[in-house]
C-alpha cells in the first residue's frame, strides 16, 4: 500500500513478530481507534507519532491482518 510505511526493518535478523507501521495523514492513535471501532482489532499507537505496533506473531489471525488492510485501505481513500 502506497500509503503505509514499515518501521520495522525487514532484514530478517533485525525484525521480529512484532510489526510496526505509519500510515501517510492518520496518526497513530487515529488509527488505532478506527481498527478497534471497525473491525475490534487492537494494535498499540506508540508516541510521537512513530505509528503503531501490531503484534502479527501471537495476537492476530489472518483474517485480522486482512481486515485491518481493509481498513487502512477504506481509511487512505478518504485523504
Amino acid at each position: 500500500m502506497e500509503s503505509v510505511e514499515m518501521v520495522t526493518p525487514l532484514h530478517p535478523q533485525m525484525s521480529s513478530g512484532l510489526t510496526t507501521f505509519k500510515v501517510d495523514g492518520i496518526e497513530g492513535k487515529a488509527l488505532q481507534d478506527e481498527l478497534w471501532r471497525k473491525g475490534k482489532i487492537q494494535p498499540r499507537a506508540l508516541r510521537e507519532d512513530r505509528g503503531v505496533r501490531y503484534s502479527t506473531h501471537i495476537y492476530n489471525s489472518e483474517r485480522e491482518i486482512d481486515r485491518t488492510l481493509q481498513i487502512i485501505g477504506e481509511m487512505t481513500r478518504n485523504i
